[in-house]
């Protein structure tokens, strides 16, 4: 007997880059804190990890509750946004052809 799979909601990748995004913000706290010549301390790792655990609770949470919600970056609104670019070309080409 096979289990029924779930389809996929695409939320892996916004879980990555969810972790990227708080690795960006803990570079910056860095960059900036050497800029002004000050010395880098443990505060910086923690709040890091504070980011990182604050975008973790709310992947889990729109993981929990919203499973089927669309995606920033879903497939759906990627097409779209394509045919929606392809119909503004095919009627301006249209009226420069007449």
């Amino acid at each position: 007997m096979t289990v029924p799979r779930t389809p996929a909601t695409g939320r892996g990748v916004e879980l990555g880059l969810l972790a990227f995004a708080a690795g960006l913000v803990t570079l910056a706290l860095v960059l900036v804190q050497t800029s002004q010549n000050q010395p880098l301390s443990r505060l910086l790792v923690y709040l890091g990890l504070a980011y990182l655990a604050l975008f973790g609770v709310a992947h889990a949470a729109v993981r929990r509750w919203a499973v089927y919600a669309a995606l920033l970056l879903g497939e759906e609104e990627a097409s779209a946004t394509v045919d929606c670019a392809q119909i503004r070309w095919r009627a301006r080409a249209r009226r420069t052809q007449s």
